[in-house]
């Protein structure tokens, strides 16, 4: 029996796979690097010398070998907050999308979830009941993306379902997604409330750097993938989407 996906879900999946891949290419290709350069930290040559590249082309490596730890760390460090960003943003492009097949099965359910309304003079901008939906949905998305809470965003999407989320994975979901909170908010450092919540499951420290290395956000793109798989499944076997297969 062929998987029961909705497209959403199957747009998630795309996502996921490309920033996995992302992922594990640049982790390997700054590992590869680190390890070149490593044993030739003291040669005396520069980073481009040793690693016999254009130093035209790639001038603010045409440092010495010394700094090559400085350098693959510091990358390090900014694509993994880059690939914390980028994974609420697969996480609200799937939200945002049940939303728009939501609507298409029960209009009143999700209209419902804003007091907004539109003046005769804003319809007439409009040339199809499609690009009405779209203004819609993407105009209510907006108004519960400004909640700034994961969990109410979640909640205010798909309470009115009842669908029932196992509440461990629920929790380590959300955990990985409010990284990406402290990484735009609070320079990427733990607070409080982070801290208080995570810290048996995390190895953090008040105020000290959040964990986004490599391992762990494998860690975040299974338990998200995994969390919105069990979204789409319960929305798909009681009828608020539909399966695509």
């Amino acid at each position: 029996m062929p998987n029961m996906e909705s497209i959403s879900f199957q747009r998630f999946s795309g996502r996921y796979r490309a920033l996995q891949q992302h992922s594990q290419v640049i982790d390997a290709s700054l590992t590869g690097t680190f390890n070149s350069l490593k044993p030739n930290r003291n040669n005396g040559k520069t980073i481009t010398d040793t690693l016999r590249i254009s130093s035209n082309k790639y001038p603010e490596l045409n440092i010495p070998c010394t700094e090559y730890a400085r350098v693959i760390n510091y990358s390090r460090r900014e694509n993994s907050d880059y690939c914390f960003l980028e994974l609420y943003n697969l996480f609200a492009y799937y939200m945002k999308d049940i939303l728009m097949e939501m609507y298409k099965l029960r209009p009143k359910s999700i209209t419902e979830k804003s007091n907004k309304t539109l003046t005769y003079s804003k319809l007439t901008e409009f040339s199809s009941i499609d690009e009405l939906a779209d203004y819609m949905i993407d105009d209510i998305f907006k108004e519960l993306e400004s909640l700034h809470s994961t969990q109410k965003l979640v909640k205010r999407i798909v309470g009115h379902t009842k669908i029932q989320i196992p509440q461990a994975l629920s929790d380590e979901a959300l955990m990985y997604i409010n990284i990406r909170h402290l990484i735009i908010h609070n320079n990427s450092k733990v607070d409080k409330d982070f801290y208080d919540k995570y810290r048996n499951r995390l190895s953090i420290t008040p105020n000290g750097k959040v964990p986004t290395d490599y391992q762990t956000f494998q860690a975040a793109l299974n338990a998200i993938h995994e969390y919105v798989r069990t979204i789409d499944e319960q929305l798909i076997a009681k009828n608020f989407i539909t399966a695509r297969t």
